[in-house]
């Protein structure tokens, strides 16, 4: 008796891995009913601690290889090593061992790639039936696409291609793009037949073309089934001169800030909108020489693990991509950028201010409107999911229309049903749904007033 899978997904890094986390952790409850759980694991072991606090994960695996450090008298978790003696590793693992008796777990992180023989080993001590799931990318369009996510992110770089490929850091990034040792390594552990190899292709992906329809044809899941929630804002790339606008914003930003989503969002928008060919940053000669060096291990991948004879691991042969013709920037209109970028900072950084004040504000108005009544708030959904990590007032209930939803846990707030509540009177409501008109309705027709008895969270946060 094998019991329930333990699926283990390792995507390598620009391999559709965040757009998938965020579908997983979005449909949490759809997977559900199909057997599949992708455990929120800071939400069902609150006491465990991330550092930064503020952080949110949502693959709910960094648990997995993160140390524990002590900040401020408490203990916390950073990304790290893995580390499988702490009380951390425990707790995770008591969870998820009562969780795999009752139905199929998914876990998700990128960074397992770089300690697979160890994680895989440990895990292996813990639950027999594993499968793992690997997303590979042709190694040059990998390369080309870290760099672009790098000074997309605006974390970390301010280099053009060629002296990001100097670089001191690359090696280890070059390193990774060698799949086969890793693949074999994963092999045997778990068993070829519980390696499953996805090439990160638009041709090989399966079920339309993208990496979620593809991970849920890997599960056996409908992608077309209609109650999947989709993904709003995908992650597309920098093209043309935005890729060298940023760059150039990226090097005045003060020591720790971190562009908002917003920021990030504009530059993505303008590029879609006025760059339509796929382009790329090796000349041809550059592309093919930097192939050479993993001919061998793709065509062992392709026949060993993909059992194609003729060796083909990736069908997209093309290597005389246009390179991308980016205006240089002068000293003048580098200066420029920096200025400008300097004062939407600036503003940035004020804006942040003010809505924190804001939210202040905003729950010492509804304190007052409470009056000594307990909160509720209604709507199960990501946007209360995104209040509550917001909070700072005790809430006694979630309420949702949504029998499916009925014993839910979101944190320590239990999801009931609103038939459960008999007396609406003793409550002070907040409706955390975006669409809200017939959910009003239906608090007005149990007696309740509007601004008296219930709010709408997007009124007074300002939600769109």
């Amino acid at each position: 008796m094998m019991g329930n899978t333990l699926l283990i997904h390792m995507g390598r890094h620009k391999t559709g891995t965040t757009a998938l986390q965020t579908f997983l952790s979005e449909n949490r409850e759809n997977l559900e009913k199909y057997g599949w759980c992708y455990p929120d694991l800071k939400k069902e072991i609150p006491e465990l601690q991330v550092w930064p606090p503020w952080q949110t994960e949502k693959n709910g695996a960094n648990f997995f290889i993160a140390k524990e450090i002590e900040h401020g008298g408490r203990s916390f978790l950073e990304r790290g090593e893995l580390c499988t003696h702490t009380s951390e590793w425990n707790k995770i693992w008591e969870w998820m061992s009562e969780c795999l008796k009752h139905k199929n777990v998914i876990i998700s992180e990128e960074a397992w790639w770089y300690v697979a023989d160890e994680f895989l080993e440990e895990v292996k001590k813990k639950y027999g039936n594993i499968k793992v799931v690997i997303y590979i990318r042709r190694q040059d369009r990998a390369m080309e696409s870290w760099w672009n996510q790098m000074v997309k992110g605006g974390r970390w770089c301010e280099k053009n291609f060629r002296e990001y490929l100097d670089s001191d850091g690359i090696k280890e990034i070059q390193e990774g793009l060698h799949y086969l040792k890793k693949i074999n390594q994963i092999s045997d552990i778990v068993g070829k037949e519980s390696c499953i190899v996805r090439v990160y292709e638009k041709e090989q992906l399966k079920a339309g073309g993208g990496v979620i329809s593809d991970f849920l044809s890997v599960l056996g899941l409908d992608w077309e089934w209609s109650e999947w929630n989709r993904i709003s804002k995908p992650n597309h790339r920098l093209s043309g001169n935005y890729i060298e606008i940023k760059r150039a914003f990226n090097s005045i930003r003060p020591a720790g800030y971190f562009p908002s989503a917003e920021q990030t969002y504009v530059f993505q928008e303008l590029s879609q909108r006025f760059c339509k060919e796929e382009k790329g940053y090796f000349t041809t000669e550059e592309r093919l020489k930097f192939m050479e060096q993993f001919k061998y291990e793709n065509e062992w991948i392709a026949k060993e693990h993909l059992h194609r004879k003729d060796g083909v691991l990736f069908y997209d042969d093309k290597m005389d991509f246009p390179e991308e013709d980016i205006h240089l920037c002068s000293a003048f209109e580098e200066n420029l950028i920096q200025v400008f970028s300097a004062m939407l900072c600036v503003q940035n950084e004020e804006m942040m201010r003010l809505k924190r004040h804001n939210d202040i504000l905003t729950w010492k108005l509804l304190l007052q409107k409470m009056n000594g009544r307990k909160l509720l708030l209604f709507g199960a959904g990501q946007k209360c999911k995104e209040l509550l990590e917001h909070m700072d007032i005790p809430v006694k209930w979630i309420v949702d229309n949504d029998m499916m939803k009925k014993g839910m846990m979101r944190g320590r707030i239990e999801v009931i049903h609103t038939s459960q509540i008999s007396r609406w009177e003793r409550f002070f409501v907040v409706i955390t749904c975006v669409k809200t008109d017939e959910v009003e309705e239906q608090l007005q027709g149990y007696g309740l007033q509007k601004e008296k008895d219930y709010v709408t969270a997007k009124e007074y946060f300002g939600w769109t």
